[in-house]
């Protein structure tokens, strides 16, 4: 019943922003006519595509593996990054040994304990704590998003790091 109600609501939501005469939706109408147009744009034009963003890190990170590129992450220059993946961001500026390495490790260890937290306790704290890690690695996969603001939030209120209960989990 839910998840028909979500359906429903859906669909009216986005006919109502489609048959929209307002001007506050027409940037989500031109992205999505983009995306149904060609999937591969991400929703944007050909030239700022989700994925040649990604591109051009995934290019620095191969110029520069070990210690990456240097840079900053909130560049607009897109000769080492493209600024749409935290991931290969990180990767391209950084490198493996220059801290990019040690960073992903960090987000892929806080993944894996709210997941285990989730899988021994399943109550609402775990719950949220594993949701919240979700997005926000969902966020670092397609954004820029492993910076300020959102990363400060997941390490100082996220449940993130877990005492070793002795279970071979």
């Amino acid at each position: 019943m839910t998840a028909m109600v979500l359906i429903l609501a859906s669909y009216f939501t986005l006919n109502y922003v489609l048959e929209s005469q307002s001007d506050r939706f027409h940037d989500v109408k031109v992205r999505l006519q983009n995306f149904v147009n060609d999937p591969m744009t991400g929703g944007y034009t050909l030239k700022t595509s989700r994925f040649l963003m990604a591109e051009i890190s995934y290019n620095g990170f191969k110029e520069y593996p070990f210690f990456g590129g240097g840079g900053d992450l909130r560049s607009q220059d897109y000769t080492i990054t493209g600024a749409h993946s935290s991931i290969l961001d990180y990767l391209a500026i950084m490198g493996l040994f220059g801290g990019g390495g040690a960073f992903l490790i960090l987000i892929f260890k806080m993944f894996y304990n709210v997941t285990r937290t989730l899988l021994h306790e399943k109550s609402f704290d775990s719950i949220c704590h594993f949701t919240s890690m979700l997005l926000f690695f969902i966020g670092g996969v397609m954004n820029p998003y492993w910076y300020g603001a959102p990363t400060l939030c997941i390490f100082m209120f996220g449940k993130i790091f877990v005492k070793d209960r002795g279970d071979n989990v």
